[in-house]
């Protein structure tokens, strides 16, 4: 019998049934899996609040009237977007792509930047790779949030934590309620407020949930938190998670536009949801190209290839965040996922310009994936051309067919068009091709928008685009890291452990597969981390950053902390054991692997 977890655990920790045993899946039946727990999104879980209720579509009309206030007053005034890994991500791609909306529409006239800005724990390199530990300071929260928005008089602040746990999140929540006159605090998450984190925050008092307890009493707070249920993928906020912050806040910030712009022809919040809803049905007919697709990325990192993503036009945004996801979800290396788009730093004109990474130019243009890395591209690697408009194919023509020439697996994801393409006899040459969906979104033909809105329409035809090829890409990516046994029973069993958050989830990981108690999944986890088969008291007493520092530097952590929890291995004979076997082939040879698995 299937148990989700404690009634304590947030529900966006909870493993999810319908997933348990999407390990044993082939790649269509993890498509049909994936698709099922989206739809989540639109449906609900279970017997809680979601995108439909009466109190969601009222906080979601009241920040938009928030929003509205500040376009019509820019000079002074502004909309932070703030986050940590994807939710930050996924504020930076708002806040680019409403601040063009609202130049195209004369909404910036008196100030440079636009009236949207945004947050990132640890800054702009976080948004193209990994940078988890950034998360766990709540002072550095306040700090930044003080620094961007100190000459501002009104600031509606959104803060985006999908599991209602982020420190980072927690701190400027709090710094905004304690200026009531300047800040509109918002706050976007997935749990019930009860299921709000409650560990200690690090040389702070307060929890996220003393912080969000306050929230719900503050007189202009919104809180937005639809339950979705749990992610296909344990604890993976950055699929359900990151698709329902977009889908909420895009809705949000189109009415707000629509209002300012055209007074008194605003379409209805439920309109605009039921275009996402179309996305999700559009995009996962395609389950056959999906499976394809996923299929061949999988065997890529089966061979030791790689997976690139190659973008041309708006929406390729999404896939430099999905390439920095799969290092902490899946402990996969920085080169086994990489995304490259056209421009690169010039085109995404991020605050601090072009970055640095371990020592180099971050390289993420077209033009250096040709220079850098075309050269050693191989038959086992697995290229995924992404072309938002058909006019972007005769573009990609000359550098996919090089690609070709390498015989690596070309798989295309082109925008869906009923006219004529420069690019259609290049597409042949794909070995999958899928379409991005835009939901069927047309002005005039339903009531949406008015004559005179062609901008908004674009706009909104490409934030529906934009979430279409997210689906396709958390699906690759993640299904690809299913068939390369980086999943266990739904588990994220190879997760780095790179922030308090993933170290607390690696323990509970530990303590479900193995069945030992929490306290014996922790030491297991502490053994795994140190190398050591006795962890000294001193060790066991310093503060979890500490722990966090040093798992971070460890591969395959939590793999050796379920072996040493089985108690049939020591560190030594673990490491040698991973060496030459997966973890879920060990745990299957000694018996401790069923069918019925319990959790």
């Amino acid at each position: 019998m299937y148990s989700a977890g404690p009634m304590n655990t947030p529900i966006t920790e909870l493993s999810n049934e319908t997933t348990v045993d999407i390990d044993q899946c082939d790649s269509t039946e993890i498509v049909r899996l994936l698709r099922q727990c989206d739809a989540d999104i639109f449906s609900g879980w279970r017997n809680y609040p979601s995108l439909y209720d009466a109190d969601t579509l009222h906080s979601l009309e009241n920040l938009g009237k928030r929003v509205q206030a500040v376009l019509e007053d820019p000079l002074d005034s502004c909309v932070v977007f703030s986050g940590c890994g994807t939710s930050g991500r996924i504020g930076f791609s708002l806040s680019k792509r409403f601040n063009s909306l609202a130049k195209e529409q004369g909404m910036d006239e008196h100030r440079s930047s636009g009236p949207y800005e945004y947050l990132i724990a640890g800054g702009d390199l976080a948004l193209f790779t990994s940078v988890e530990a950034p998360e766990d300071s709540w002072r550095q929260g306040q700090i930044d949030l003080m620094n961007l928005a100190k000459e501002k008089k009104q600031v509606v602040y959104i803060g985006i934590t999908c599991g209602l746990s982020a420190p980072y999140i927690a701190g400027q929540l709090d710094f905004c309620m304690d200026r009531p006159d300047t800040f509109t605090p918002v706050l976007i998450g997935f749990n019930p407020i009860d299921l709000a984190r409650k560990s200690p925050i690090q040389d702070w008092s307060k929890t996220f949930f003393d912080v969000a307890n306050r929230l719900r009493s503050h007189k202009t707070a919104i809180i937005l938190n639809p339950i979705v249920g749990p992610e296909a993928i344990t604890g993976s906020s950055r699929m359900k998670g990151g698709s329902t912050t977009k889908i909420l806040l895009e809705t949000a910030l189109l009415n707000a536009h629509y209002r300012s712009y055209y007074p008194g022809h605003s379409p209805s919040t439920t309109t605009i949801l039921s275009h996402y809803k179309e996305v999700h049905r559009h995009t996962y007919l395609q389950i056959k190209e999906m499976s394809s697709a996923l299929s061949l990325a999988g065997k890529s990192l089966s061979l030791n290839g790689h997976i690139y993503y190659l973008g041309w036009g708006p929406t390729s945004f999404i896939a430099l965040v999905d390439a920095s996801e799969c290092v902490p979800t899946f402990s996969a290396s920085f080169d086994d996922v990489r995304a490259f788009v056209d421009g690169g730093f010039e085109y995404l004109k991020n605050r601090d310009g072009v970055l640095e990474f371990k020592g180099s130019k971050l390289k993420i243009s077209l033009h250096e994936f040709a220079n850098t890395v075309l050269p050693s591209v191989s038959e086992n690697d697995t290229v995924i051309a992404i072309c938002s408009s058909p006019k972007y194919l005769k573009q990609a023509d000359e550098l996919l067919r090089q690609v070709s020439l390498k015989g690596a697996k070309l798989i295309g994801i082109t925008s869906k068009t009923d006219g004529p393409s420069d690019g259609a006899d290049f597409e042949e040459c794909f070995d999958v091709s899928i379409r991005i969906h835009d939901g069927k979104c047309k002005a005039n033909a339903n009531g949406c928008f008015v004559e005179s809105s062609q901008v908004l329409e674009d706009v909104f035809k490409e934030c529906l685009e934009e979430l279409s090829l997210k689906w396709l890409l958390n699906a690759i990516s993640t299904g690809a890291h299913v068939l390369h046994g980086k999943v266990l029973k739904g588990y994220m069993i190879d997760l780095k452990v790179s922030n308090d958050k993933l170290f607390y989830r690696a323990a509970g990981i530990v303590s479900n597969i193995t069945g030992v108690t929490k306290q014996e999944a922790m030491n297991a986890l502490l053994k795994a981390i140190y190398r050591k088969d006795v962890i000294p008291e001193e060790i066991r007493k310093v503060a979890t950053s500490s722990h966090v520092f040093e798992g971070e530097r460890q591969d395959k952590v939590v793999p050796l902390a379920v072996l040493l929890a089985t108690g049939k291995f020591n560190v030594e004979s673990g490491l040698k054991t991973l060496q030459e076997k997966k973890v879920s082939q060990v745990l299957k040879q000694l018996g401790l692997l069923f069918e019925d698995f319990q959790r």
